[in-house]
């Protein structure tokens, strides 16, 4: 494992870039040949176990002027779904969080929300899991701290990063009634088949940060690494503890629909990291009540 001093040398001068064609989900082991902190200390995912409670009130979420008439940018990475949120006022981000306590200090401006899943087979999606528990799929809400001006910036400093997570259980609820907002995703898969399609559609945001709160009443945290290349450990992880319901159909339809070659002859299936060894560290579980 590399040393602390070599990872910030790497964090301050390596290109942060990662093409897809340069890594894939079948050869993880593989990404530190190519990407040097995929080796590095405090990797994700990880294992959850609670090692301790501390009660706190969570991050305020702050939403931007008209969410309710937002918009939607999808993009196939080839890689996973990264979906791109703006309200109605672009002119604002569509959600930011703002905390002064630990874990996170600053406000933070929501980037993408980036999708995991399985196959069709069945196989779990969720790159973490709870008490060796894994979920359906797991859908990361990555914030890039302002004090860093952009995600590029900020995903070269510890801390710059956090990642608001939700896993996911698939159920027999439609797309469109189940407690994970699809926004109409699943009516945009066959424009988003090939590796590199984007498409932009009108979404109603508002259900986006009634989820966010939720989540964020009861969550793990700990201190990790983006979970796929270059493999930053630049992130706060909070974990919301209890899965969610999400369309057993739209998981069903990204396994099947989705393609991570432009010539779609391979479908994006089980884009998940396998676990990385905790080495020790303190995960939290933060409750929004006091004892």
């Amino acid at each position: 494992m590399l040393p602390w001093w070599y990872v910030i040398i790497v964090l301050q001068f390596w290109p942060m870039d990662a093409p897809s064609y340069l890594w894939n989900y079948d050869e993880p082991e593989l990404w530190q040949e190519t990407f040097p902190l995929c080796d590095s200390p405090l990797q994700s995912p990880i294992a959850l176990t609670r090692d301790r409670i501390a009660y706190s009130r969570p991050p305020k979420l702050v939403p931007g002027d008209g969410l309710a008439e937002g918009e939607v940018t999808a993009i196939n990475t080839g890689r996973r779904i990264e979906l791109r949120l703006a309200p109605g006022n672009a002119s604002q981000p569509a959600i930011q969080l703002v905390s002064y306590k630990k874990p996170l200090f600053g406000v933070y401006t929501l980037e993408t929300i980036d999708l995991h899943w399985g196959d069709a087979g069945g196989t779990h999606g969720s790159e973490h899991a709870i008490n060796k528990e894994f979920f359906d799929g797991e859908a990361q809400f990555v914030f890039y701290n302002n004090f860093y001006e952009s995600m590029a910036k900020a995903r070269r400093h510890p801390g710059g990063i956090a990642i608001v997570s939700v896993l996911l259980s698939g159920s027999s609820a439609a797309a469109g009634e189940a407690a994970f907002p699809s926004l109409g995703l699943e009516q945009q898969l066959d424009a988003l088949a090939a590796r590199g399609s984007e498409v932009t559609f009108a979404a109603d945001l508002t259900p986006v940060h009634g989820l966010l709160s939720k989540a964020l009443t009861r969550v793990l945290a700990y201190y990790g690494s983006l979970t796929s290349p270059p493999c930053n450990p630049v992130a706060t992880w909070l974990v919301s503890a209890e899965p969610v319901d999400v369309s057993a159909h739209l998981l069903y339809d990204l396994a099947t629909k989705v393609y991570e070659d432009r010539q779609k002859q391979k479908r994006l299936v089980n884009n998940w990291r396998p676990l990385q060894d905790r080495s020790g560290r303190l995960v939290t579980q933060l409750e929004n009540t006091k004892p």
